[in-house]
């Protein structure tokens, strides 16, 4: 795979972490933090059932930014 393609995805997802974290702000506890990624990954489940390309990879995007924000704000619950 291309290195410029590995690039794009990860300005997407940086880009989606933003963006919601901008919208929401960061999350209250893991717990709530481990719902929002189980609800990213149900919706991405949806979208491959019904092989929606182009939605399966909006909501992987999503998937991996939500992963990257419960990291960032899970910062002062446990070291890692």
């Amino acid at each position: 795979m291309h290195p410029a393609y590995q690039l794009g995805v990860i300005e997407l997802v940086l880009n989606e972490y933003d963006r919601a974290t901008k919208k929401f702000g960061e999350f209250n506890s893991t717990h709530e933090g481990y719902a929002i990624i189980q609800e990213e990954l149900d919706e991405l489940w949806d979208a491959v059932k019904k092989n929606d390309i182009e939605d399966s990879r909006k909501e992987a995007i999503q998937v991996a930014a939500m992963a990257i924000r419960y990291l960032i704000d899970s910062r002062d619950w446990r070291k890692l």
